[in-house]
């Protein structure tokens, strides 16, 4: 039987594990940034050998946390060993819920519904492109945005500017999913922002977590100009710019969730078509208090 022990930092002879046990490659995960208080982290070891991974990120204000790693999917084994025991640990620190987010094909899905936890529901997209081959027929048109509008370099993003994106998400009139400062992301050069008369009303944003591969997960416009067409060129606008050498493999992430009606169908009739291939990503969760 596996020994299960606590671990209170990665350590070099576990990071091996950490990539093949990731649950959700959406984001990235830098696992050795993460505040400890925030972090509950198992290892499983046969003799002296690390053959399991753990990993759950805490929400404490919420008693929620998220399971992000786990290897060893295969029932009745050290999967379901350090699953139990990541719960019995998270039950200590006042979690009462743990949940997570996989792609519909993970090998960790026959585990959760072996272990009671509630149904999966669909909750992401993930599209993906090769890039040099995306042709539909809205990118190509000759695009002219109205009189008033234009766009600028993200990189150009002034200090009056943040404070008007922070004031939005305060209010709630921006999800955190496309919130640009929810955590520290460098975007990459084709990421535009979008004025009208000079007021900040919109961003189309790309970010790279591995090599040769591009996200673009993050699409806002102003709801007062949500009828006029202009996302599709914002977001054409930005594709435009988009460095196919350097970045042949494209993603375009949609949370189902947070997404509003109007953009759930522009994803379905506008990129869902085109895409090489579609991900859906399950949640599942397990009261654990």
């Amino acid at each position: 039987m596996a020994k299960i022990i606590a671990l209170k930092q990665l350590s070099p002879e576990f990071e091996p594990l950490l990539q093949k046990g990731m649950l959700n490659d959406m984001a990235p995960l830098d696992i050795h940034s993460l505040d400890p208080e925030n972090l509950c982290l198992l290892g499983a070891l046969e003799g002296d050998t690390p053959i399991g991974l753990a990993a759950a990120i805490l929400q404490p204000n919420f008693r929620i946390a998220e399971l992000k790693v786990l290897t060893a999917f295969t029932l009745n084994s050290v999967g379901r060993e350090l699953l139990e025991k990541l719960e019995r640990e998270l039950a200590k620190r006042n979690v009462g819920v743990l949940m997570a987010v996989y792609p519909s094909h993970s090998p960790i899905h026959p585990l959760l519904q072996a272990c009671n936890w509630e149904s999966p529901r669909v909750v992401l997209t993930s599209c993906y492109f090769i890039s040099h081959l995306f042709s539909p027929s809205w990118y190509l048109k000759a695009y002219r945005l109205p009189k008033g509008f234009a766009y600028f370099p993200w990189e150009k993003l002034t200090q009056d500017d943040k404070h008007t994106i922070q004031k939005l998400w305060e209010k709630g009139d921006i999800s955190s999913d496309i919130y640009p400062f929810y955590e520290e992301t460098v975007f990459e050069p084709n990421s535009l922002g979008l004025r009208y008369q000079g007021k900040l009303v919109g961003w189309s944003l790309a970010e790279s977590h591995a090599p040769q591969s591009l996200w673009y997960s993050k699409l806002y416009l102003d709801p007062a100009f949500r009828l006029t067409g202009i996302a599709i060129q914002l977001l054409a606008a930005s594709i435009l710019r988009h460095d196919h050498v350097r970045f042949p493999n494209v993603y375009f992430k949609l949370n189902l969730v947070q997404s509003s009606l109007r953009w759930l169908r522009f994803v379905k009739r506008r990129l869902i078509p085109y895409a090489d291939s579609v991900t859906e990503y399950y949640q599942m969760w397990h009261k654990i208090q």
